[in-house]
């Protein structure tokens, strides 16, 4: 089998992953959203959102589309910057804790950019005509992580989230007008 269709198996698993996280089987099992760990309503909208996003990339990696290196990229870059944000909130943790967390880290990231990597070689960004096209639909796609969220942030699942509108953290009223604006 293909490199790219054994990826897009297991991005196509953790798409089944993603979808079963919001039925609550454990509190340890939300979905982690730039390093915070969600619950009720915001966990269900992130981890069926984020399991549509990647069933969308399994199925174009499987076909082998042009579209599935911009999805990569953004894929990849939310995947690092998750880590490296639930590293900085995280408490210090045991020993077997920590292999476990570095074992995880390396994984994640050799799977998310190995994908990239393998796209690359096979050509995939050579297959558009308009160069930078890549590039710039990997930021729309991380600029649409982005807005959702946003479109979370009136959910209030912690204290200290709220829509930040000129140095000022809204809450209530506000903060939904703006969040979802």
């Amino acid at each position: 089998m293909k490199p790219l269709r054994i990826l897009a198996v297991l991005f196509a698993l953790l798409a089944v992953s993603n979808l079963t996280k919001p039925l609550g089987y454990s509190v340890e099992q939300g979905f982690v959203f730039f390093g915070r760990r969600l619950t009720g309503t915001p966990n269900l909208i992130a981890a069926w959102a984020f399991a549509a996003f990647l069933f969308a990339y399994a199925a174009a990696l499987w076909r082998e589309r042009t579209q599935a290196l911009p999805m990569g990229i953004a894929y990849a870059a939310y995947v690092t910057a998750n880590l490296f944000l639930f590293q900085l909130r995280m408490p210090a943790a045991g020993a077997n804790a920590v292999v476990f967390g570095i074992v995880y880290s390396v994984v994640a990231l050799g799977l998310s950019w190995g994908a990239v990597v393998v796209m690359i070689r096979a050509g995939f960004a050579s297959r558009d005509g308009v160069p930078g096209r890549v590039t710039l639909r990997a930021f729309a796609l991380l600029f649409a992580v982005m807005a959702l969220s946003n479109l979370l942030k009136p959910f209030a699942y912690t204290e200290t989230v709220g829509f930040v509108l000129f140095g000022q953290r809204l809450s209530g009223t506000p903060n939904v007008v703006a969040a979802l604006v």
